[in-house]
Order: structure tokens, then sequence, then C-alpha cells
């Protein structure tokens, strides 16, 4: 496959990761603020083994996208000011 492909599958999947991960956090939330207590189990390991990939593969992305940002902000430089403010 082209590397482009494969970049916009990657990223494709990573932003579905981070998404689903917002939805999972506020169905969280609003149970917990109904019922004022959470239980989650998940009694199929393989559902269980896919969801921690999942899991590991957000925050990964989430650090990838993270460091392409502070790259970008580094090479991108002020413009310098002349003194006497003008």
């Amino acid at each position: 496959m082209p590397k482009k492909i494969v970049s916009i599958l990657m990223h494709s999947l990573g932003m579905s990761v981070l998404g689903a991960s917002l939805v999972f956090t506020l169905i969280t939330y609003m149970e917990f603020f109904a019922k004022h207590s959470i239980t989650y189990i998940e009694p199929n390991p393989l559902i269980l083994s896919i969801e921690t990939c999942l899991a590991v593969y957000g925050v990964l992305y989430l650090a990838h996208i993270y460091q392409k940002l502070v790259q970008e902000a580094k090479k991108t430089k002020e413009p310098n000011c002349k003194k006497g403010g003008r």
C-alpha cells in the first residue's frame, strides 16, 4: 500500500479511538451522576484484549499528534519586534 493511504488509515483509526473514548467518558459520567456508582465488566477475553490494544493505540496516537504539534511550534518563529514599540 502507498504510504499516503496507510497514513490516512492510521489517522482515521486514531481519531476514531479518540472519539470513542470521549463518548465512553460522557456515558460513564452520565451513569455516575444518575446512579452514583459505576461497574463495567467484560467477560469476553477477546473483546477485552481488543479494547486494551485500541486504548494503547489511542495513547500512542495522541502522543504522536502532540509531538508533531510541538515540532511545528518550534519550527514557526515569531517575527522580531523592533525596540521602541513600533
